[in-house]
């Protein structure tokens, strides 16, 4: 689980796939 998301969010995947994005653009931004 992410820190920063709501528990109430656990069972809804957007949110986390949403992060996972910003997280894998930054990294791509990074390189």
């Amino acid at each position: 689980m992410i820190s920063g998301i709501p528990s109430i969010y656990a069972t809804d995947p957007r949110p986390t796939q949403l992060e996972w994005m910003i997280n894998k653009a930054r990294i791509l931004a990074g390189n």
